[in-house]
């Protein structure tokens, strides 16, 4: 009995420091914003810069993750309309359309008309450009996708604006899905209704009949009280319970230390990308176009080289940490769970029957 409440104990502290690290690994990102406000301007910069580089190379999709992280830390209006620009080179037409609003309402005093036309202009371009769809669900409430990309559920707050051409629409909920094909031009509406497949209904329960009890002598039977088979699996059950709770714990352990590594692997590249950026930016202020620089022109590509290498372990580790990190804390709430559950009652006097023999047969003793 102490053997198994010091395991429970001590299974609860492993569970309990498992979830604290899981914790910790997660909130290891948003702790690096608690730096005074020049140190995240400056912050700020750096992505807004890394951004503009990356758009320069046509890295659509990494020029807005900077301009994302640039916004997150120090929003400005340059930063707003650039990524703005990034959603509608990449189609991201509801995603653009949203950012221009939020400039007018965040930055509508201080735009010069130079920039108030621009985001005209884009606006009229994506209004001109794109195709909608209109979807909905028969049943409601299934989860929309275009092209693969999830929409929400139906029924949408949004249309859906595409681009002209083919795409493949598909509604899930469930284990029913549907999917459908759609051609649209630009400046169409189409309106897309997908109708999902009827639930199957269970399948009908056979009702069995119970055999009629028959008249049995005791008195030379073996006998075997209930509460003793009921305790033996309650015994057997809450030791495959605590099998399973050890082996959350050494799970959420592994996890939680994964996550820290991760996390502070994806630290170190972050410093490798701003390092990177800095002698890339110095050197392509020097770069003379007018006369040869082989020595630049090669410190350059080495530059932006190390910018796309540190720029991808950072995505990979934080990921990686990230999803480390939910699984510490899963597993160490399981583990915690799972010990709880498998605690024993304390012994009470034995209240079940005992099967105590006697001359000629058995009898009941309570």
């Amino acid at each position: 009995m102490k053997q198994n409440t010091w395991s429970r104990r001590i299974g609860a502290t492993v569970a309990l420091l498992c979830l604290l690290c899981g914790a910790a690994g997660i909130c290891q990102e948003t702790s690096l914003a608690t730096a005074d406000s020049s140190a995240v301007k400056d912050e700020s910069q750096k992505h807004f810069k890394a951004a503009l580089s990356l758009f320069k190379a046509e890295k659509y999709d990494a020029a807005a993750m900077e301009f994302e992280a640039s916004d997150r830390l120090y929003p400005t209006k340059t930063c707003v309309f650039n990524l703005a620009n990034v959603y509608k080179v990449t189609s991201r037409y509801n995603e653009a359309l949203t950012t221009l609003d939020r400039l007018e309402a965040d930055f509508g005093d201080v735009l010069d008309n130079a920039m108030k036309d621009a985001a005209q202009k884009m606006r009229a371009e994506i209004n001109n450009l794109v195709a909608i769809l209109e979807v909905t669900s028969d049943p409601g409430g299934a989860m929309i996708s275009v092209d693969g990309r999830e929409a929400g559920h139906s029924p949408l707050p949004l249309r859906i604006m595409v681009d002209p051409g083919s795409h493949t629409v598909t509604a899930t909920i469930d284990d029913r899905h549907i999917e459908k094909t759609v051609q649209v031009l630009s400046r169409e509406t189409v309106a897309v209704v997908l109708t999902l497949p009827a639930q199957e209904a269970p399948l009908p329960v056979a009702q069995t009949q119970t055999p009629p009890q028959e008249n049995t002598d005791f008195s030379s039977a073996p006998t075997i009280t209930q509460d003793s088979a009921k305790q033996r699996a309650t015994v057997e059950k809450q030791k495959k319970m605590r099998i399973a709770a050890w082996v959350s714990a050494g799970v959420a352990v592994v996890a939680g230390i994964g996550c820290g590594v991760f996390y502070g692997l994806a630290g170190r590249n972050r410093t490798d990308f701003n390092e990177a950026n800095k002698t890339f930016v110095s050197v392509e202020e020097d770069i003379n176009p007018d006369a040869p620089q082989p020595d630049l022109v090669a410190r350059y590509d080495a530059a932006w080289s190390d910018m796309q290498t540190a720029l991808s372990h950072y995505d990979r580790n934080r990921t990686v940490g990230l999803v480390s990190g939910i699984a510490a804390s899963a597993f160490a709430v399981t583990a915690a769970a799972l010990f709880v559950a498998s605690r024993n009652k304390k012994e009470q006097p034995d209240a079940a029957t005992r099967v105590v023999p006697a001359p000629g047969g058995v009898t009941i003793s309570f």
